[in-house]
């Protein structure tokens, strides 16, 4: 069972987490030659403070 596992900023809506869902699986399926239902995907989602580039945190990088 193929798993894919995703990690965004916080804030998509629950629309947009279904969306991404099934977009995901139907790619992942069709490239990898499986059925939809044995793909499982993991959406984290992060708070910009809790997350780091070069130093700095996503929030001082890309202010909201």
């Amino acid at each position: 069972m193929p798993i894919i596992r995703v990690d965004l900023f916080e804030g998509r809506s629950v629309d947009q987490k279904k969306a991404i869902v099934k977009e995901l699986s139907e790619g992942l399926a069709r490239t990898a030659g499986c059925s939809v239902q044995a793909v499982e995907v993991l959406i984290t989602d992060h708070s910009k403070d809790d997350w780091g580039f070069g130093g700095v945190t996503a929030r001082d990088k890309f202010p909201d």
